[in-house]
């Protein structure tokens, strides 16, 4: 049975986000790669919105922070084939579009336009926003001198391969993670 997309999990959803973070979502379900912009004034654009707030409300916004579509992927989520493109991550790599001390809201967009499944195309379920039709939640930066996070550990995976065949390869993926 074909089931339509829902965020599973999703980051940073804290009040002590590193400014160089990226924003991530899980998803339960592959997700459609063609789905995740979306044509707007003759240009792409990603299907995922950062804005920061003018207070801890969020009910006010500046404008979005540049991100673009290069800066958008997708990958396994765990190294499961069940859950193949089923993690996005939107990373600005080594441009610090957070400030420190920062109330930000990030919004998945839903809808005709939005993130679609890989399979049936089904339209992003379990929305929680209307304005714009959407998924979406706040997040806090840190303050202070210690903003920036470093990598504290790199989860590998899969955490250990076997090859039955001389010259076999393996695809490994690293995932970095900050204290």
């Amino acid at each position: 049975r074909i089931q339509p997309p829902r965020v599973e999990e999703h980051g940073p959803d804290c009040d002590e986000a590193c400014i160089n973070a990226a924003v991530w979502a899980r998803f339960n379900v592959s997700m459609d790669r063609s789905s995740l912009t979306r044509l707007e004034g003759g240009r792409q654009v990603p299907n995922i919105i950062v804005r920061r707030c003018t207070n801890q409300s969020c009910r006010a916004f500046e404008a979005p922070l540049p991100f673009t579509a290069a800066m958008l992927r997708l990958e396994d989520a765990s190294g499961s084939s069940d859950t193949a493109d089923s993690m996005l991550i939107l990373d600005s790599e080594d441009i610090n579009l957070l400030e420190p001390d920062r109330y930000y809201k990030v919004w998945i967009l839903g809808g005709d336009q939005g993130v679609k499944s890989a399979y049936g195309r089904l339209p992003l379920a379990g929305l929680n926003d209307s304005e714009p039709v959407a998924f979406s939640w706040t997040f806090k930066s840190r303050s202070g001198t210690n903003s920036l996070c470093t990598v504290d550990r790199v989860q590998v995976i899969p955490g250990e391969k076997y090859e039955n065949e001389i010259g076999a390869r393996q695809l490994f993926t690293g995932r970095p993670y900050s204290a």
